[in-house]
């Protein structure tokens, strides 16, 4: 999730092995107003629900580094977006997690940097192919595997 686009993974099979089955970035409408971009993520959000049949989200938030600002309240803003797409839909398992937390939920001490240098993402396919926003949005989604 960033201010300008939303990026999913949508993964199956287990922990021990992940299945990444969807993954995109779709691009935020520029042309929109906030409240227009907050529906259109709405609608986007219940639509992949719906159609993938989620039953887990988890949405990778901004790391403690990121300064209050007006970005970050919008930021915030698609976030609980998102939270409220997916309770309509009936998801119960819906979570916030930075990289420390999906690090930990992987196995791994609670370190932002072993998802980068610890962590067997070769388990994947194609993980290193991929943009590092599906990356991050895999690695969060593998947490509730």
């Amino acid at each position: 999730m960033s201010n300008s686009d939303f990026t999913f993974s949508v993964l199956g099979g287990t922990k021990e092995k992940p299945q990444l089955l969807v993954s995109k970035t779709l691009p935020l409408p520029s042309d929109y107003s906030p409240q227009d971009k907050f529906n259109w993520l709405f609608l986007e959000v219940k639509k992949v629900i719906r159609e993938e049949k989620i039953m887990g989200v988890v949405i990778k938030g901004a790391e403690s580094m990121v300064r209050r600002s007006n970005s970050l309240d919008f930021r915030v803003g698609l976030e609980a977006i998102v939270y409220l797409a997916a309770l309509k839909c009936s998801v119960k398992n819906i979570t916030k997690k930075v990289k420390s937390t999906i690090a930990k939920d992987l196995g791994l001490k609670g370190k932002a940097k072993y998802l980068s240098t610890k962590l067997n993402t070769e388990l994947i396919d194609n993980f290193n192919n991929k943009s590092s926003k599906i990356q991050e949005a895999a690695l969060a989604a593998w947490t509730i595997l």
